[in-house]
Formats: structure tokens, sequence, C-alpha cells
């Protein structure tokens, strides 16, 4: 018998248990064994136990049964008692009894489905040249179950919207109650012909309902009850979000260059000189688009850009006098604004006129 303990080391030693069976109290020789083999014995007898269960000979309280070894060739392996295939665990799965079990279960499994592996439908996708579970409901196989279908689209003119698989009326959420008549509305939005839902009372679509007049000015009311808490919102969520609130602004200046400049412009004229852009609007329109001083108007400030006046204010006390162009407003800056050097470079002017048309 090979010796399975070369060094000589004691066995694990568990504490007295009492046995499931008779109510002699043993020394167990595994952590999971619950009867006793016989009634109480010597500590020598329980050492001599726990070193025949390491040779193969007891395991968990259960005794191999003598003389029985695995049927597979060459193999040799003690069986327990309650062995009932002739098969160690190694060879389990080669028993005929495992076999028949597992050729009974599959003979089952394609009587319930009355389909052979080979006479199974192939994925719905091209080319692809897999078979299908019988339990298989979608048409593919698990590989191609989450590719994108080629569903049908809303019948309604103009919209592209997918419909799922049990959709039944043919038209998505969004014209699901659709008034049918000679009449039906249609968007009020330019180059939008999509027809509106019966309970639609705004007149404009999904996508252009910002534009309804009733939508603008419930929005505007909203943010004047509300500006406060909303500009506190707004200045936690930069902070709290900074890289992504700086990407989508750079993003959205880039898509939108003349609503960038615009708003830019707008922002520096009422941070700068209070001036907001209705009364722009009208001080342009009193002077008619000239200057205020040279009565011209303005040129444009490169080459392809746009002509504007400049916003004059009093350097000191900061009030707005007059849209001038760009060459008065920077005459009057390079003069600082001082009206006895203007006096005098007039007067400058005068006399060397009056010298050159007397000589």
């Amino acid at each position: 018998m090979q010796d399975n303990n070369p060094a000589g080391r004691k066995p694990r030693m568990y504490r007295p248990r009492k046995c499931a069976d008779c109510p002699v109290s043993f020394t167990p020789t595994g952590s999971r064994q619950t009867r006793c083999l016989g009634g109480a014995r010597s500590q020598d007898e329980v050492v001599a136990s726990a070193t025949a269960a390491r040779s193969g000979h007891v395991a968990s309280g259960r005794v191999f049964a003598p003389g029985r070894t695995c049927a597979f060739a060459d193999c040799g392996g003690r069986l327990r008692s309650d062995n009932r295939t002739g098969f160690c665990v190694t060879h389990a799965k080669r028993s005929p009894l495992v076999l028949a079990a597992r050729a009974s279960y599959f003979a089952k499994l394609r009587e319930q489905t009355g389909l052979r592996p080979d006479e199974r439908p192939f994925c719905s996708v091209d080319d692809c040249q897999k078979r299908l579970r019988s339990d298989n409901s979608t048409g593919r196989c698990r590989e191609h179950a989450y590719l994108p279908r080629d569903m049908p689209t809303c019948a309604v003119g103009g919209c592209e919207k997918k419909l799922i698989a049990s959709n039944r009326i043919g038209r998505c959420i969004e014209h699901r109650a659709l008034i049918w008549a000679a009449d039906a509305r249609s968007c009020a939005a330019d180059g939008c012909d999509r027809t509106l839902s019966v309970d639609n009372k705004i007149g404009y679509c999904r996508e252009h309902r910002f534009l309804s007049p009733t939508r603008q000015e419930y929005s505007r009311n909203y943010y004047q009850e509300n500006q406060v808490e909303l500009r506190e919102y707004a200045t936690i969520y930069r902070q709290e979000h900074t890289e992504e609130h700086r990407a989508s602004s750079r993003a959205w200046a880039e898509a939108n260059p003349e609503r960038k400049a615009r708003n830019s412009w707008r922002s520096a004229m009422l941070v700068k000189y209070g001036l907001t852009e209705e009364r722009h609007a009208q001080m342009w329109a009193d002077q008619r688009g000239l200057c205020a001083l040279c009565e011209k108007p303005p040129k444009p400030v490169y080459v392809g850009g746009a002509a504007v006046l400049h916003v004059d204010h009093d350097h000191v006390t900061g009030r707005v006098r007059a849209l001038l162009c760009k060459d008065c407003n920077n005459g009057l800056g390079n003069f600082f604004d001082e009206p006895d050097l203007l006096r005098r470079a007039a007067d400058y002017i005068e006399h060397f006129a009056r010298a050159d048309s007397a000589a």
C-alpha cells in the first residue's frame, strides 16, 4: 500500500461528535463524517483510520467495497459501496448507464422538436450557415440576434421612424392618432409637411415645437419666474462639468458662427455699455444708419465683413452718446475726448487753409 504521508505528519484531529445512527460518540476522521464505524475507538484507532482514508480505503465516512475496481481499462481505481455505474468518478461518463441516459435525453428532445439538427432552418441573415435551436423564435442565431433589423417605417409621408415588430397599425407613436381627412393639419414650420395628430394644440410637430409662440411664451414666463434658481443651477452644473461644458460650447460655436458672433456682440453691448439690442436698433433708425459726425454710411471693418457703427460713450461717466463710424470714433479717442484740443486742431487746419488760399 502506498504511503501518502511520507513525512510522518500527524493527521488533522476533529472534535468528538455523536453518531447519526446510534448514541455512540466518536472522533471523526473528516469534516463530513457523521456516522461512526462500529463504536467507540481509541486514539490510535482514529489515527489508523485517518491514514487509511488518505490511502484510499475510507473517504468521508463511506467505505470502499473490497475487490471492486473501475471497469475502465488500466484504471484499477477503487469503487465505493454505493457505486452503481461500475466506473470511478474520472471515467463515469464512459458508463453505459450514463451513455444510455444521455441518449434518452436527446431522443426525447428530438421527439419534442420533430426535427433533427441537420433539418433545422438556417439563420435569416445573409450568408450565415448556422442552424437555429428548436426554441428560437427570432429567426436569427446568437451572433446576429442584435443586428439592426430591416423594420418597416411609419406609413405617414416624410416620417422615417422605424416600427417595432409588434406594431399592427403601421404608424409610429407620433402619428398613431391621425386625422385621415382631406383637411388634415400639417406642421407650420417652413419645409415641413408632417401631419399633426388630433391632440396637437401648438400647430408644430415634435421636431419644430420650439417654434410655437405658445411654447416660446411659456418658456419666457417660466424663466422670468425661476431665473434665480435656473442661474444657480446652471452655475453649479458648469462648475461640476467644466470640460464637458467647454467642449459643448466649442462644438456649438463651430456649427453656428453667425449666432455666436451675434450673441458675443449682444453680450458686449449689454455688459460694456448697458445697451440693449432694442435700444441699439432705435439709435440706428434715428441716425438712418449714418455716422453721427460725418453723416456717412460706415465702411466694412474688413474685406467681405459687415458695415457697423461703433458705440461712442463718455469714458468718465460711461454714458452712451451716439453711433460713430470707425474713423470718427478713433479720431475722438486719439484726441482724448478733449474739446480744447479738438478746437485747436480745427483752428490749426483753418489757419493753414487760409494761408494756402491767400498764397
